[in-house]
């Protein structure tokens, strides 16, 4: 039996033999029973010190490998599966649970790991405040109040710090006692299922819309009706009677960006009563407001049908994986107790440092700053297009969030095809949506990066989409500018 030890590892020599005596069981070179020579013996044949041999021996005795038989030496284990015969009795495909079933051929549009540039939803990282975070995160790292198990409903100084933050610039109502810490948006809508959904329940969605609503939704077996967006956006008047559960994006309709006004509002929420449906408010982006003052939550005009989502990841970095959802207090219970179930939550010292950076203010001063940022960026964005491709889109959804619309009169897939074979991300707008017939366009982000890279690489943008049709009034509603 030969063995090549690398002594210039740093892997300790009676490791390395272990390891190769392993592999040999495993390949079947050293058969169940095989007795193997003394400690002694195997040295001088391996050229490797006795001691060494002992302890690999020993190591593998004890995982099972050998036995040592007092008196008569040391055998490999008998009934060990060789590798090869493992391998071709495994079974393949892997037998998965319904839910992963119904999940695993979904596709998000946003999910592309290509370049950052125009991903919608991408904030820029290098505004995260890392000189203040630091000194309040180090601050709860020396402390031992957050090393616990602690509530898995969130870190109560956080919750509260949300629902400060929350009332006063979000018009929400309802205070800490409602508040469930979570981590991010898709983390909640998963909560949110598992409390309230149950099998070929009726789920209502935006059409287009947010992908990982209709993955939740998909995988708790529900039944999903896509609701066309108008002007407005979504439509109650459109909706079934009885739907369990109602998606909406109301600030900033994900993806086309339009706003819903208060006169649809009131018309969801009256709605949403009249059929005993909760609504889902993903609240996702609405600090960053560019032309005019945000509106409200739409949980300020109804606290018992409305579970109003946000998170963090847009304003401060998707990497702190918290979120929250505002709950009623009818549900208050079901969701603690739920969520001791499924997860204890986001990291505790982080939790803490985040209520310490809220309540301290740094991040009302953050968001001012990275708003400001964002603005010049969108601005650029939409002058850029206008200069570049002005008679052949037609902006939309430009008022607020990290990203925009430019709507197309021609095929948006291959229009994103093309944009990424010029590599550029710019995901189609018929991507988001269930119907076919849908709203045709490209999605841009602009949160992450500079307004010179923006304009270089709009102009890049438009020389792959080269040649355009020259019927721009087919483009459809939309808004310039």
């Amino acid at each position: 039996m030969s063995f090549f030890p690398d002594r210039a590892s740093g892997v300790p020599l009676h490791r390395q033999l272990a390891g190769h005596l392993r592999d040999a069981i495993l390949a079947g070179e050293l058969a169940g029973g095989t007795r193997l020579h003394a400690a002694r013996a195997l040295a001088q044949q391996l050229g490797v010190s006795r001691n060494t041999v002992v302890h690999a021996l020993e190591q593998l005795a004890s995982e099972g490998y050998l036995e040592t038989r007092i008196g008569a030496g040391t055998y490999v284990a008998s009934g060990l599966l060789p590798r090869a015969a493992r391998v071709a009795a495994a079974p393949s495909p892997p037998r998965l649970a319904a839910r992963a079933r119904r999940v695993v051929p979904m596709r998000d549009p946003d999910g592309d790991d290509g370049p950052a540039l125009f991903r919608p939803g991408v904030p820029d990282l290098r505004l995260f405040p890392a000189p203040q975070w630091r000194r309040v995160a180090n601050r709860w790292l020396e402390r031992t109040a957050t090393r616990g198990y602690g509530d898995p409903a969130g870190y109560r100084p956080l919750r509260e710090a949300i629902a400060v933050q929350l009332r006063q610039t979000r018009g929400v109502t309802l205070g800490a006692d409602n508040v469930i810490v979570v981590e991010g948006t898709r983390a909640a809508l998963a909560l949110i299922a598992d409390v309230l959904l149950d099998p070929r329940d009726v789920v209502v969605i935006e059409d287009p819309g947010y992908v990982a609503m209709r993955e939740v939704s998909t995988a708790a077996g529900a039944c999903i009706v896509p609701v066309p967006l108008d002007d407005e956006g979504f439509d109650p008047a459109r909706a079934p009677h009885g739907a369990r559960l109602a998606y909406v994006t109301p600030s900033h309709q994900y993806p086309t960006g339009v706003v819903m006004g208060l006169r649809r509002r009131l018309a969801l929420t009256a709605w949403a009563r009249a059929n005993g449906t909760y609504v889902i408010e993903d609240d996702y982006d609405a600090e960053f407001r560019y032309d005019g003052p945000p509106l409200p939550a739409l949980q300020g005009l109804d606290e018992e049908r409305v579970l109003h989502v946000g998170t963090f990841s847009k304003t401060l970095a998707p990497g702190l994986r918290v979120g929250w959802i505002v709950v009623p207090d009818a549900l208050v219970d079901a969701f603690a107790a739920v969520r001791a179930v499924a997860s204890a939550g986001p990291a505790f010292p982080v939790q803490a440092a985040l209520a310490a950076f809220v309540g301290e203010g740094h991040f009302a001063l953050h968001v001012r700053r990275a708003a400001a940022a964002y603005r010049a960026r969108r601005d650029a964005l939409a002058h850029a297009l206008q200069h570049e491709l002005g008679e052949h889109i037609a902006l939309q959804g430009a008022a607020t969030g990290l990203h925009l619309v430019a709507r197309l009169a021609r095929d948006d897939v291959a229009a994103s095809n093309a944009a990424r074979a010029a590599g550029i991300v710019a995901p189609a707008l018929s991507g988001y949506a269930l119907d076919a017939a849908g709203p045709r366009g490209l999605v841009l982000g602009f949160g992450a990066g500079e307004p010179d890279a923006i304009v270089s690489g709009v102009a890049l943008l438009a020389r792959a989409l080269a040649p355009w049709p020259r019927r721009p009034e087919e483009i459809g509603p939309g808004r310039r500018g």
